[in-house]
């Protein structure tokens, strides 16, 4: 019997360090970006790495993260909750790595727990055996159904000879007393009469076993009856009920599609041989609590039920839409009509797939009018116009959308008689009745954690794990009142104001060379809601681009935009000076002409200084005074809620303008200072992200870099923080200046210009690469000229760059083969 872990704290964080060794035995290149390990992510870019954290993997395309336990799950299936973490995730990876356990014997309770899991896995296994018993009597069956045998021994279906499977279980070691406490002796279920449908929990679990008698006859008692199921497995260790579980439901739940809920095993193993695998059974039980709470801590509320055309079946579909489903809100039930005296089994199998899934499917609503008006008529008594309402209004109220919610109580109104008002105002008052119920759920929940922790303390930790996902369950189920109807009202107000444009270009303009010539990577749809991060190291021209995308959008008139400028490094007088340089357009024009005039003016060849300067200030002069450009530092106010005070008074001051928000440098903001590391970062991001969204603004933004390796080029993963602004923004532009990390003979992107004086300088090329681009989908690269002196940035043409940097890589090839120094 294994013992119990007891240091599962300790045991994780010594586990986590492993990751990459893990994935890299999944033939995974750790040391560069590898393809997403989420299944549901078909990655075609690489785009996960683990780079950045030792012990987390990142995916940018999906935003998947995953320690070596999501690992384990994502790729092997391994548990993440309940014991099933313990047992079959941190006990696996701990064996594979060498990490020593601390362990403890199990409790009596725990032991025998244990043991009941493996005996019902054993019994499992033997049942899904196909060499494993007399099929003579089942293959007849198999073949009149025309299923495969394959795939019914992949879902734990088969049969087994009660004598041999009896000698199996004794030579496993368990006593004839233990299978007969947990229901595993019994010769009437284990034998090759019967057709045997293994019962897993939603874990994938084994739990329990239900048959076929096909020895069955409805004329002969002596043949036993046609169902057989487990009946219990004892007081001491309950893993099997009928009525909690939900046959087919392991495999459902990891489906896309709504999930249709039949009555018989038959049916579902019929429809999945078709290819419908959201399904499951209810083992031809009534729809229970049990059923409803477990499609809820699952997150599965689009249902479909298909019962059988028969009165048990109507029956059945009458007490779950009136019982069960009565009042949740959550939930999205259809009903499927069958034709008279056939199932979903009989029905697939005679009239094939597609005329099974062309079947109308009502709402509950409906199905529910339909069936008063063929038991009532259209003029019911007064006591039957009260069970109507009653009925319906608990429909109603899960109907989350208000709009249809009126619509439905007019229908009521009219059968029933009732004043509409009265319909609407119950629906209120059992809505009101939801939440309360809602709102004890959560105390219970949490009243439930503490009583724990008194009676163990030592399981403190797994207590609180299951009262957050408890809480997290509720919370799932749980849909804020009117989201339909709230989020209806939005795509109205959209697509009406879509509709009152003029036909003007949704994003900014700009001309095609500008913003160093990347500004036709960025046409479409940005004016609003977006965030932009510009990374990069030292300089590398972080804030030369961002002050002249800010200038570059307020001088176009059509773009009709505020740009709010906030330094935190620089005052505003620097920042003056590269807008006037930048207005100039004049690559001769220099920072300290704009700051020394009296000075350059006197110098021989500068006489075009003060003209062209002030050509520029007049320029700058009239985009402040036009509100088109504003200005603010660390004087005027450093935090975050001073900056959203100034975008606020200009968003109240003028509605109807663009904002633009940017921002130098976003990891010297003074928020959040009392925290430290990852979760600051991520606060900041989150902010700025909030403000962007909530403003209806575009933020622009320059980050830093950590610092990089030699010879690494930036991407994602070397942004500082990188994971959270990663998710957050809409684009990232990475920013690398060679001729900064390299001297100037080993430098390969640089570029030669006559400056001021007519002198040829070197000059730094800018390696600008799109690290992320929801904006128009490009993420590639681009190269910028930088002029530092002029403080601008110029359009370089992509095959040219390529080829002169090919050149400069020959060159310097030459020169090293030689030595010769230059």
């Amino acid at each position: 019997m294994r013992p119990r872990l007891i240091n599962l704290e300790a045991a994780t964080a010594a586990l986590k360090p492993f990751l990459k060794e893990y994935l890299e035995s999944f033939d995974l290149n750790t040391a560069k970006n590898f393809r997403c390990i989420n299944p549901k992510h078909d990655d075609s870019t690489a785009s996960m790495t683990c780079k950045q954290f030792e012990e987390e993997a990142f995916c940018f395309g999906c935003g998947q993260t995953a320690d070596i336990f999501a690992a384990a799950n994502l790729l092997e299936g391994k548990p993440l909750t309940g014991k099933g973490f313990i047992e079959e995730n941190v006990r696996y990876l701990a064996d594979k790595f060498g990490v020593t356990l601390q362990l403890e014997d199990l409790t009596p309770e725990e032991a025998y727990e244990f043991r009941t899991y493996r005996a019902y896995q054993l019994a499992a296994s033997l049942i899904a055996d196909p060499k494993f018993g007399d099929y003579s009597a089942i293959n007849k069956e198999i073949k009149a159904r025309g299923w495969d045998k394959k795939k019914l021994a992949e879902w734990g279906i088969g049969t087994v000879d009660y004598t041999e499977y009896k000698a199996r279980m004794k030579a496993a070691g368990y006593e004839v007393s233990f299978l007969n406490g947990i229901d595993l002796d019994r010769s009437n279920l284990f034998n090759n009469h019967n057709l045997l449908f293994t019962v897993y929990d939603d874990e994938g679990r084994p739990v329990g076993f239900s048959a076929k008698n096909l020895k069955y006859k409805s004329d002969d008692n002596r043949t036993g009856p046609k169902y057989i199921n487990t009946r219990a497995t004892g007081l001491e260790c309950a893993i099997f009920k009928k009525g909690t579980r939900l046959y087919g439901f392991d495999i459902a739940k990891e489906c896309h599609g709504p999930l249709y809920i039949f009555e018989g095993q038959a049916d579902v193993i019929t429809a999945r041989h078709s290819g419908l695998m959201n399904c499951c059974c209810t083992m031809g039980t009534a729809l229970t609590d049990f059923h409803v709470d477990l499609l809820k801590r699952q997150g599965i509320f689009n249902i479909i039920l298909v019962f059988d055309g028969d009165e048990a079946g109507e029956l059945a579909v009458e007490k779950a839409v009136d019982d069960k489903f009565a009042k949740e809100k959550d939930f999205r039930i259809k009903l499927c009509q069958l034709p008279e005296d056939m199932d979903p089994d009989e029905l697939i199998r005679t009239k094939g797939y597609d005329e099974f899934i062309r079947l109308r499917k009502r709402t509950a609503f409906e199905w529910r009018m339909i069936k008063f008006k063929e038991e009532i008529g259209d003029e019911p008594e007064e006591d039957q116009s009260r069970e109507i309402a009653e009925k319906m209004t608990s429909i109603i109220v899960s109907e989350p959308s208000h709009l249809k919610q009126e619509e439905m109580c007019k229908q009521v109104a009219m059968m029933t008689g009732y004043d509409m008002r009265t319909i609407i105002s119950e629906v209120r008052r059992l809505r009101d009745e939801k939440e309360a119920a809602v709102q004890t759920r959560k105390k219970n929940a949490i009243e439930a954690l503490l009583n724990d922790v008194k009676r163990n303390p030592q399981d403190a930790e797994i207590a609180l794990v299951q009262c957050q996902t408890a809480i997290n369950d509720i919370n799932k189920a749980i849909q804020s009142e009117g989201e339909t109807s709230s989020t209806l009202n939005a795509l109205l107000s959209i697509k009406e104001k879509d509709e009152a444009k003029t036909g003007e270009f949704a994003g900014f303009f700009m001309r095609p060379d500008g913003i160093g010539g990347i500004a036709s990577r960025l046409n479409d749809d940005w004016r609003t809601d977006t965030l932009v991060y510009i990374g990069g190291g030292e300089q590398a021209g972080k804030t030369t681009l961002c002050t002249q995308m800010a200038v570059e959008i307020a001088e176009d008139e059509r773009n009709n935009a505020i740009c709010i400028y906030h330094s935190i490094d620089d005052a505003k007088h620097r920042i003056f000076y590269k807008w006037a340089c930048q207005i100039s357009g004049k690559l001769e024009l220099y920072l300290n002409h704009i700051s020394s005039p009296n000075y350059w003016k006197e110098q021989e060849g500068f006489d075009y200084v003060p003209k062209v300067r002030e050509a520029a200030y007049k320029q700058l002069t009239k985009l402040i005074t036009d509100n088109k450009l504003v200005i603010k530092d660390a004087s005027d106010g450093a935090s975050l809620a001073y900056i959203e005070s100034v975008i606020k008074y200009y968003r109240e001051v003028y509605p109807e303008q663009n904002i633009v928000l940017c921002i130098d440098n976003f990891h010297k903001l003074p928020d959040y200072a009392e925290i430290t590391g990852h979760e600051r970062v991520k606060r900041l991001s989150n902010h700025l992200k909030n403000m962007t969204v909530s403003n209806g603004i575009t933020v622009i933004s320059t980050v830093e870099y950590r610092k990089l390796q030699a010879g690494e080029k930036p991407s994602n993963v070397a942004i500082a923080e990188s994971r959270s602004l990663a998710y957050d923004s809409d684009v990232i532009l990475h920013l690398y200046n060679d001729l900064h990390h390299n001297d100037e003979a080993e430098a390969i992107l640089l570029h030669e210009d006559l400056d001021a004086l007519g002198v040829q300088t070197i000059m730094p090329r800018i390696w600008c690469k799109f690290g992320k681009n929801k904006i128009s989908g490009y993420e590639g690269r681009e190269f910028l000229d930088l002029y530092p002196l002029a403080g601008q940035m110029r359009a370089v043409d992509l095959e040219a760059a390529i080829a002169d940097q090919r050149a400069r890589i020959e060159f310097l090839k030459e020169n090293k083969a030689s030595n010769t120094k230059y």
